[in-house]
């Protein structure tokens, strides 16, 4: 799996510092166009801005480490706030006030930038940036048979950005048009699985998607109601391809009927264009003090054309017929359209002090048409594979919800809730399920009370219990039950401490799942903090939690039903302190650690893992407007199933903290 240079999220680090350091001189001057008399005499500029380097001392499987953390190494850009305000004496050209935020610059997974300006009541401008990296490379997740050797079927290195802008034009007024603007990309490498009877290949492929819509509406704000509507446009495109070289042996260890299955060349691309036209109505009413009603309705059209096409060559097999062949060639094409109308209305009516009244009711249909054909061919083979076909996906749901609170007494409430869903699906079948359609009828009651007294003490307990008549998929809800239990004791002014438990059971009981669920979880903290934590502070915690299930699956090879039971028992624990010996000086140490061990004998699958994470922070308020900020963190990571993905990792992180 290829990684991204360190060298570049290094120089990216000193450019977004250079940068934001740069705006911080210049923006003044662009927003505001203000001479330098007016800038010296009253300042109409602050904010504050956080800069450090991160050095990283990894050992272990890097691949886990960029899988879970994926902190990287160099100088950073923390976080950075600039207010901008216009005075009495500056001369506003764009904005009268405007905010310019941001931070994670520097190789961090995940970085923001935010800019928001107002001109009088005139219009208001907004900018949002986000980009994030997620990688992930898990052998025992993507091919537990062969993690142990540490290869792995199914990566990805991609990166993904979001961008959104939007303009209002009068924004504090009862009309307010507005315009806007979002983009979506996701790009980068990855590894993916190219399927053959009895084998399967791994190769490298690349991700590269991206989706565009543009928008425009009007909000309404009056004394009594307010509302809107919005209309807009998107497009969305997919392009991968594949292109490898050299002889590939594939998932399978031993030879098919004497012979070697491998792959020796792949060509592979598929592209997916789709369009989509939206719209969308809200309103909300209170016709008079006691009675508040809701409501909005949104419709959808989206389209969608594929092609794929793909050439291979290498030792392959037909297992339906037991022929050989040297070469394969597919191209299909295909094209969906998904109309997708919504909706909801609600009410909320409060009668008297003690009692509301909350009723909503949902709607959401949609239906999927697909139809296209594809071809394949075989080299030294006389088969030839056609297929054509229409198929339709449509389900429509609607849920009612009403929910009663009560106030008991000045120290006690409980509210009571039910929720009727009705549903119909029309699935078009697969090579292991023929068409059908069903019909699901789901109830759901709740009950909850709440007790208060004198702020010292307070108690939640909710009770859950759902059931239907069937299920959509084999991991649905059907005899659902749970319970929680809440409670916080203020045992003196800086002492706090506070519990809770929960536990949760779902049975699946058709005829052809038998999925069982169940889940506990029990935990406890501690809050010390004498005199507001002025001079130090503790708080504790530790949860315990079990899970288990038990789902029957079909085994691809001989299609005979077996069981996967997943069990698993949690341990997690935290621990901070929080000490501020001197007026300039903060110091914070602690941490938190997870271990987890199967629940029960007999259990199929399991994750015996350990993490360790324990943190220290120390700030220092060297001048007025300056602060020294250094942390140190220890990331430690093992799985006892799967040694070579453990891992250890020190980071240390200094820095710098600078108001004006």
């Amino acid at each position: 799996m290829s990684h991204k240079d360190s060298r570049f999220a290094h120089k990216s680090g000193v450019l977004a510092i250079a940068i934001v350091l740069a705006l911080a001189g210049l923006a003044p001057w662009m927003a505001y166009g203000q001479d330098r008399a007016a800038q010296s005499s009253e300042s109409v500029v602050s904010g504050t801005v956080e800069v450090g380097n991160r050095w990283r001392w990894l050992s272990g499987n890097e691949d886990l480490y960029r899988s879970t953390v994926n902190l990287g190494r160099g100088p950073k850009l923390n976080s950075f706030l600039m207010n901008f305000q216009s005075s009495e004496t500056s001369k506003p050209a764009l904005f009268d006030r405007a905010t310019f935020s941001g931070g994670g610059w520097g190789g961090e997974p995940a970085g923001t930038l935010r800019f928001s300006g107002v001109k009088s009541d005139r219009y208001e401008f907004q900018v949002n940036y986000r980009h994030f990296d997620y990688f992930s490379s898990i052998p025992s997740f993507a091919n537990p048979t062969d993690a142990r050797s540490g290869n792995t079927q199914s990566t990805f290195d991609v990166s993904r950005q979001l961008f959104d802008a939007r303009l209002t034009f009068w924004p504090t007024r009862a009309v307010s048009p507005y315009v806007g603007f979002d983009y979506d990309r996701t790009n980068g490498p990855a590894r993916t699985n190219f399927v053959q009877d009895a084998n399967e290949y791994s190769v490298a492929t690349n991700v590269d998607n991206s989706t565009a819509a543009v928008r425009g509406g009007i909000g309404l704000q009056f004394s009594r109601w307010s509302g809107g509507f919005e209309i807009g446009r998107s497009t969305f495109r997919d392009d991968q391809s594949i292109d490898v070289r050299g002889t590939n042996l594939g998932n399978r260890a031993t030879l098919f009927l004497g012979q070697r299955l491998q792959l020796e060349a792949l060509s592979q691309a598929y592209k997916i264009s789709g369009r989509d036209i939206f719209s969308r109505t809200f309103m909300m009413a209170r016709p008079w003090q006691q009675l508040t009603v809701h409501g909005q309705f949104l419709y959808s059209r989206p389209t969608s054309e594929s092609i794929y096409v793909d050439q291979g060559s290498g030792t392959f097999v037909l297992q339906n017929t037991l022929e050989t062949f040297t070469g394969e060639q597919t191209f299909s094409r295909a094209q969906a359209r998904n109309p997708h109308p919504s909706g909801s209305a609600g009410a909320e009516l409060q009668l008297g002090d003690r009692l509301r009244i909350v009723e909503t009711i949902s709607t959401d249909r949609f239906s999927v048409n697909g139809n296209g054909d594809t071809n394949q061919s075989f080299t030294l083979s006389s088969r030839t594979v056609k297929q054509t076909y229409d198929e339709l996906l449509k389900a429509d749901f609607t849920r009612q919800r009403l929910n009663v609170t009560f106030d008991l007494t000045s120290f006690s409430s409980i509210h009571a809730g039910h929720t009727y869903l009705t549903a119909s699906a029309t699935s078009p079948g697969s090579d292991l399920a023929a068409p059908e359609t069903r019909e699901l009828h789901r109830n759901s009651a709740d009950l909850g009370v709440m007790f208060r007294i004198r702020n010292r003490l307070r108690l939640n307990l909710d009770v859950e219990d759902e059931r239907g008549n069937a299920t959509f998929f084999r991991t649905d809800l059907r005899r659902f039950q749970r319970l929680s239990a809440r409670g916080r004791y203020q045992v003196m002014e800086a002492l706090q401490v506070g519990a809770s438990a929960s536990v949760w059971n779902n049975k699946n009981d058709a005829a052809d799942t038998h999925f069982d669920e169940r889940s506990r979880e029990e935990s406890v903290d501690v809050n010390y903090a004498p005199q507001s934590g002025k001079w130090f502070s503790v708080f504790a915690s530790y949860t315990r939690g079990t899970f288990r299930s038990d789902l029957p699956f079909i085994v691809p090879q001989n299609f005979q039903t077996d069981r996967s039971i997943y069990s698993d028992r949690g341990h997690t624990g935290s621990l901070w302190v929080n000490i501020n010996p001197l007026p300039r000086l903060q110091v914070q140490v602690g941490g938190d650690a997870f271990v987890s061990t199967p629940a029960s004998e007999g259990t199929t699958q399991a994750r015996p893992t350990r993490f360790y994470n324990p943190r220290s922070r120390l700030a220092l308020n060297v001048i007025r407007d300056a602060s020294f900020v250094t942390e140190w963190k220890w990331h430690e990571y093992s799985n006892r199933s799967f040694a070579r993905e453990n891992y250890r990792a020190h980071l240390l992180m200094t820095g710098v903290e600078y108001r004006w």
